[in-house]
């Protein structure tokens, strides 16, 4: 879906913070391809360190960005027949995350970035539960701190797992779409 692409091309080229006093741009990809792999595997790496996951729906791949977006429906008693919602608890959550990706400042050399939650660490105690990714066509440091901030933070605030069973009626929502879930219409614990 070409438009999907599009909205993603401008959200990589979104001015922000480098962590040096600056700007540039949210994402770029920098990389030399010399390993024969599957296309679509490639892509969806490059996705994933560039703020953006991609899906088949139907015959077109279609692009779900990482960013902010109005919720799209909502889920209650009148049309939902299952809902189970479940805790993640901080044991599935990490709270420190590495990025290694080739570091354009060091001759390209394979680098680490690393992010730690202070305050899950430092100030409540928790052990450390580390998770490293691949900035596949990371090139930047500013970038990859941003990818692992980024994922420090998903890990922070996506405590619960809803799964539901709905009618015909959500049958327009797509993979990453934000909607409401009304839980105590439900009877399953606060909204």
């Amino acid at each position: 879906d070409l438009g999907d692409f599009e909205a993603w091309a401008d959200l990589c080229d979104s001015l922000v913070n480098d962590g040096r006093g600056g700007t540039f741009a949210r994402a770029r990809c920098d990389m030399v391809i010399d390993t024969e792999r599957s296309g679509f595997a490639l892509a969806q790496e490059i996705a994933f360190a560039s703020w953006a996951r991609l899906y088949w729906a139907g015959n077109k791949i279609k692009v779900w960005l990482d960013a902010a977006a109005t919720p799209a429906f909502l889920f209650s008693a009148g049309n939902v027949r299952e809902c189970k919602i479940g805790y993640l608890g901080r044991r599935q959550r990490p709270n420190a995350t590495e990025v290694s990706f080739a570091n354009e400042e060091v001759n390209y050399d394979q680098d680490i970035v690393s992010r730690f939650d202070e305050a899950a660490i430092l100030t409540a105690g928790q052990p450390v539960s580390k998770e490293t990714v691949e900035g596949t066509g990371v090139t930047r440091p500013g970038q990859a701190a941003r990818l692992a901030v980024s994922r420090l933070n998903h890990a922070r605030l996506e405590t619960k797992r809803v799964e539901l069973v709905s009618g015909p009626e959500s049958a327009h929502l797509l993979p990453g779409d934000v909607a409401y879930v009304h839980t105590s219409a439900l009877g399953v614990g606060a909204s």
